[in-house]
Formats: C-alpha cells, sequence, structure tokens
C-alpha cells in the first residue's frame, strides 16, 4: 500500500467529521470572509462623488490688455463665470473667452457620502490615482501567490499565522494613511497576506480532508463568498454615513480571526 492510501485510510479512521476537524474547518473558512471584504470594499470607501470647481472670491482675467477681476465686478465687465467639474469658463454672451482649471479647488454635492476620493481630491486630472488604489491591491495579490511556497519551507502554520496577522494589521493601518500613498502601500500590503492567508487556510483544509470528501470545502467557500458580499453590504449599509476611516476599520474587524487562530491551527 502506498503512503498516501496509508494517510487515506487513517484520515477515514479518525473519523474525518470529528468535532475537532469540524471546528478546524470553520476556522480556517474564515479567511474566505476578510477576502471577500477586503477585496469589494473599494466600491464603497473609493467610490466617486459629484463635483464641480469651488467659487472663487476673485479671479483675475486680461481683457484688452487690462486685469479685471471678474468676479467682483460682475456687473460692470458683462461676462459669466460657469463652475465645471473640471474648469472654470468665462463665457461673454457668445463663447468662451478664458478658461482654467479648479484653481480654488473642489466643492463635493454630496456632504453626507465619506469616501477618500474627495478626502484626497482624486478628481480630473488626478481621477486614475483613485482607479489606481485596486490595480496595487491586486498587484499586492499577484506577490502574494509567489509567497505561498514558504510555507514548505518553514510550515503552513507558521506561514498562515504570519500572514493572518500582517495583512490584519496593514487593513486597520490603512484606515489611519495620512496621505494617499500611505494608504496605497497598506492597501499593497493587505493584498499580499490576506490572499496568502486564504491560500494557506485552503492547502490546510484539503489536507486534513480524504480524498473522497475534499470537494466540499470549496463548495462550502462557494456559499461563504456569497454570503460575504451580502455581510460587505450590511456593513457597508449602516456605516454609510460614517466617515470612510470608520468603515474601513470596521471592515478589517474581518480579519481580526488572527486572534484565536494560534490555539486553533495545529501543525
Amino acid at each position: 500500500m502506498e503512503k498516501l492510501d496509508v494517510l487515506e485510510e487513517i484520515w477515514i479512521s479518525l473519523k474525518w467529521n470529528g468535532l475537532y476537524q469540524k471546528t478546524r474547518f470553520v476556522v480556517l473558512l474564515l479567511p474566505v470572509v476578510a477576502l471577500v471584504v477586503q477585496n469589494y470594499s473599494v466600491v464603497f470607501i473609493g467610490k466617486s462623488v459629484g463635483h464641480r470647481c469651488r467659487q472663487l472670491r476673485s479671479l483675475n482675467v486680461t481683457i484688452d490688455g487690462q486685469v479685471i477681476d471678474i468676479v467682483s465686478n460682475y456687473s460692470s465687465v458683462h461676462l459669466n463665470v460657469s463652475y465645471k467639474e473640471c474648469t472654470i469658463d468665462v463665457l461673454n454672451s457668445t463663447a468662451v473667452v478664458y478658461s482654467t482649471h479648479c484653481i480654488g479647488g473642489y466643492s463635493y454635492m454630496e456632504d453626507d457620502v465619506s469616501t477618500f476620493v474627495p478626502e484626497w481630491d482624486l478628481v480630473c486630472e488626478r481621477r486614475y490615482l483613485s482607479d489606481a488604489s485596486q490595480t496595487i491591491y491586486v498587484v499586492g495579490q499577484m506577490v502574494g501567490v509567489l509567497l505561498t511556497r514558504f510555507a514548505d519551507t518553514h510550515g503552513r502554520r507558521f506561514m498562515y499565522l504570519v500572514s493572518s496577522l500582517l495583512s490584519c494589521f496593514a487593513s486597520i493601518s490603512s484606515g489611519f494613511a495620512t496621505n494617499y500613498e500611505i494608504y496605497l502601500a497598506a492597501n499593497f500590503i493587505t493584498g499580499i497576506f490576506v490572499l496568502n492567508s486564504y491560500q494557506l487556510a485552503g492547502i490546510m483544509v484539503l489536507e486534513m480532508m480524504p480524498k473522497s470528501r475534499r470537494a466540499l470545502p470549496e463548495q462550502v467557500q462557494s456559499v461563504l463568498w456569497s454570503a460575504s458580499l451580502l455581510l460587505l453590504c450590511f456593513l457597508a449599509f449602516i456605516t454609510r454615513h460614517l466617515s470612510w476611516r470608520y468603515v474601513q476599520v470596521i471592515l478589517s474587524l474581518t480579519t481580526l480571526y488572527v486572534v484565536f487562530q494560534p490555539c486553533c491551527v495545529k501543525s
């Protein structure tokens, strides 16, 4: 009898669906929730908000060789100032005679909606940066895939616990980022370790199941993935009037499973 067949017989004789196995099975499924929440949280904390250029108290424009403040002298120059999403246009009765970018910043239409987009003015020529956050996160996941190999040299449990701890720390830290660069860095680190934790948990679940039952974890994960999306939507709904920073920290609580992992996950 080959070693794999012997191991299969051992798993069956130990009752793969015993209390210990069930407990460990549930615990190792928790990274699925964390992964789903982190994957889609940007939909709520990074969504676009309606905006336009902030109104100016003064705007000097050169007309016929003269510098005129067309805001304070509106009645005498007969020009209209139009505040658009990304430009301030000065118009006469027929055409645009002057145009500039939003030199006074932006006004946002939805005051009760908090995302990192208006906080860091990621609109107009900086709009690509708001999309970059998810790109950086996915690049981090690509790096995380490469780290799975270290589980063979350093042990699955060790790498799993380290990855879970670092993903928790990075995810919560992103809610305290003082600028967009720090947020991107925290998002990158989160992407690395939240996916690595998810993969290692899946491997450990499969390794404790007999071959005839190894389709079960994938089936449960599929259901849990959908349930996690519902959980994310519910959390986003009840926190919709909070600052995006609070929302990020609340969503990051799904990574706190690391607190009781050391005593539940054995080598």
